[in-house]
């Protein structure tokens, strides 16, 4: 990818509809585990990528973007859009299955768990469980490793104008 003033890359609907009719086949094998002995995996297959069913559509009839700029990472899933500024971001990494993890700074993270809600709860819970507070999804038109590089690219060129503090241990 080369690297201009700003560069978008767009989600591909083709890795939604595949991870959709991925849904479809793990409800069914829920079923089917649920029909044949009731392992309580049927239902939690069954609810989990029953939610698949429902939320991913979606991200197939909606904007789906991501734009990097000098200023930061600009997401848009579902007509819903959000700025990560260059000065908040301490680094990213793998996550698996094709997704990238965004670790915050302890300074950018003490604002947005200030501000409190829902969200607040899903920095924490995220880091706990990925050691990442965001994350970018796999369904987008590059491959993942790529723009897991043109982000670390991004952000040397951008760096960030803070004053030294201790590192994000949140």
């Amino acid at each position: 990818m080369e690297q201009k003033n700003e560069l978008l890359i767009k989600g591909s609907k083709v890795k939604v509809i595949l991870a959709w009719l991925g849904c479809f086949a793990f409800v069914a094998a829920g079923l089917l585990m649920i029909k044949v002995d009731n392992h309580p995996f049927g239902y939690i297959s069954v609810g989990f990528f029953g939610l698949g069913i429902l939320v991913l559509p979606l991200m197939i009839f909606s904007k789906q973007y991501i734009k990097i700029t000098s200023e930061g990472i600009e997401q848009c899933a579902t007509n819903n859009k959000w700025l990560i500024k260059w000065d908040e971001i301490e680094g990213f990494g793998e996550i698996g299955g094709g997704n990238i993890g965004i670790r915050l700074n302890a300074r950018a993270l003490e604002e947005r768990v200030a501000k409190g809600g829902a969200k607040a709860t899903s920095y924490l819970t995220s880091k706990r469980m990925t050691g990442f507070h965001e994350g970018i999804s796999a369904m987008y038109k590059v491959k993942p490793k790529k723009l897991l590089n043109t982000l670390n690219q991004w952000k040397e060129k951008y760096p960030p104008n803070l004053v030294p503090g201790p590192p994000n241990n949140i």
